[in-house]
This record gives structure tokens, sequence and C-alpha cells, in this order.
């Protein structure tokens, strides 16, 4: 069980990297005040959570359906993760997360707490494929506990990180944040060549 829980925490922390949505978050906020980003990005905090939770609750569900083992899930999951990985320690945001065209499109709304902030720069592909990967992996309620408590945790740090962009950005400085987020990508990385491992251990 503690195995598990540090899994899904570090697991999700990384893979939301909220270190590394800071320098866009500040880009399509430039002309909002302080007070206004804070409350977006505590809406964004809620609707990921929210979007992962429904992904915890129907993952194990809809891949029994479709007939989706636990070991193509780790594999898939692992690929998908690790091109994630790449990208961070390049010091560059994944592409899987936001486009160019819909950063750009975010800095003419007023509003960009669901999309892009929420959805999908932090709950992107790499947050759901492993909260999928996660919840096909829990064995019982209390994982999927786990799981769910996992999600809040983590949406409760990137708040209080990004409601603390600018400041945050002052201090660490650009180069300070691409450490940080390559440092991520790196145990990204890892984790992810584990995930494949697994799958592979247990397909084969």
């Amino acid at each position: 069980m503690l195995t598990f829980t540090i899994t899904a925490f570090l697991s999700l922390f990384v893979t939301i990297n909220p270190f590394g949505s800071i320098p866009i978050l500040l880009t399509i906020t430039e002309e909002v005040g302080a007070k206004a980003i804070r409350v977006m990005v505590r809406r964004a905090a809620v609707v990921m959570a929210l979007v992962l939770m429904l992904f915890a609750v129907v993952g194990q569900p809809l891949m029994a359906y479709l007939h989706l083992s636990l070991p193509a899930i780790r594999i898939a999951g692992g690929i998908i993760l690790f091109l994630i990985a790449l990208n961070m320690i390049q010091a560059e945001r994944p592409k899987v997360k936001s486009r160019p065209e819909e950063e750009a499109e975010a800095m003419d709304k007023e509003d960009v707490s669901i999309v892009p902030l929420a959805v999908p720069m932090l709950a992107g592909p790499g947050a759901i494929t492993t909260v999928l990967v996660l919840s096909r992996e829990s064995s019982g309620l209390e994982q999927w506990g786990v799981i769910v408590a996992a999600i809040v945790v983590v949406g409760f740090i990137a708040y209080l990180i990004l409601s603390r962009a600018a400041l945050l950005l002052q201090l660490l400085g650009r180069t300070g944040i691409n450490v940080f987020t390559r440092l991520m990508g790196l145990l990204l990385a890892a984790m992810a060549v584990q995930f494949v491992l697994n799958g592979l251990r247990e397909a084969l």
C-alpha cells in the first residue's frame, strides 16, 4: 500500500508538473490581475481534479468492457509518458498537453481556467493515462481511495504553485524552472520505462 501510494502521488505530480505551466500561465494572463489569476487557478485545479476522478471511476469498467489487459495498458501508458518525459528533459512544453495555436487563442479569452489551463495543460493525456494505469492496477477500494487522495493533494499543490506563479518565476527564473522540469522529466522517464517493463514481464 505504501509503494502504491508513493507511486500514485509521484507519477501524478511529475506528469502534471505545475512548475512547467508557470510561464504559459503568465503569458496567457498577462493582462489579468493577480486576484483574478488566483480565482482562475483555483477553478482550474478543481476541474482538473474532477476530470481525473472521472477517469479513476470509469477507468476499470471501461478497460474491462474494451477487453484491455493490464500489461497492454501499462505498455501503452509507459510509451505515452516516455514521450512526455523526453519533451520535459529538453525543457519543452509537451505537445500532447497544449499546442501553440491553443495557447495563442487562450490569450484572447477572459477566462482560461477550464481551457486550456485545466484541460489540457493540467489534466492532459499524460495525467489521464497515469490515472487509467493506476486505476487498472488498483486491487480494492483502499487503493482506489489512494488514487482519489493523490489527485486531490496534487490538485491542491498545483493551485498553491500556480497561484504564486509570478513570484516563483521571479525567484527561480526561467532557468530554475527549466532545471526543475528536466529533473521531473528524468524521473518520469524512469517511471515510464518501469511501466513498460512491468507490462512486458506480465505479458510474457
